[in-house]
């Protein structure tokens, strides 16, 4: 794997719990001080994952909020001067990831895969980028390494907590 330099250790922690299989399994605490609604219902989890509020809510819309969050990593990248070859090696990253996740998750709760390697991929970006400093995508990390789906923000972010399903 590229090195990142000061970042590397981040990034590689990422990639080696995925290795492991540690998605939707690990046991870590998560808890409503540090900003987590845990959801254990798939449909419900489901449901706020993927439902548009065409009126203003008291929740944030995910799917919208995790593209804004995504396009400031796309920016950044963009700002330095080897932006061709990080997103040439993001992307050999994300290729990797994306045959582990398939493989560790066959048959275990396939509407979700898309959305975990999505994610995945931008907590590994942005790690790369900015090590542990955004907020957003370590909240995101975090949720994965509890062994849980982030899959909504229940409040306007950044007020408010992240919804989590935990098989």
């Amino acid at each position: 794997m590229t090195s990142f330099g000061e970042h590397d250790a981040y990034v590689r922690e990422i990639m080696d719990f995925v290795k492991s299989g540690g998605l939707l399994s690990s046991r870590r605490a998560l808890s409503e001080r540090d900003q987590y609604t845990v959801e254990t219902d798939l449909s419900a989890a489901l449901h706020a994952a993927h439902t548009q509020f065409d009126e203003p809510t008291r929740r944030e819309d995910w799917t919208d909020l995790r593209e804004r969050q995504a396009s400031r990593i796309l920016a950044a990248i963009y700002q330095r001067p080897d932006a061709d070859s990080l997103l040439a090696t993001l992307d050999d990253l994300s290729d990797l990831l994306t045959q582990q996740i398939i493989v560790l998750m066959k048959r275990k709760h396939t509407e979700i895969v898309d959305d975990i390697i999505g994610d995945i991929g931008h907590c590994v970006s942005s790690r790369a980028i900015w090590g542990l400093t955004d907020r957003f995508f370590e909240m995101l990390w975090l949720a994965y390494a509890s062994g849980g789906w982030p899959c909504g923000w229940d409040g306007i972010y950044p007020i408010g907590q992240m919804i989590v399903f935990r098989p």
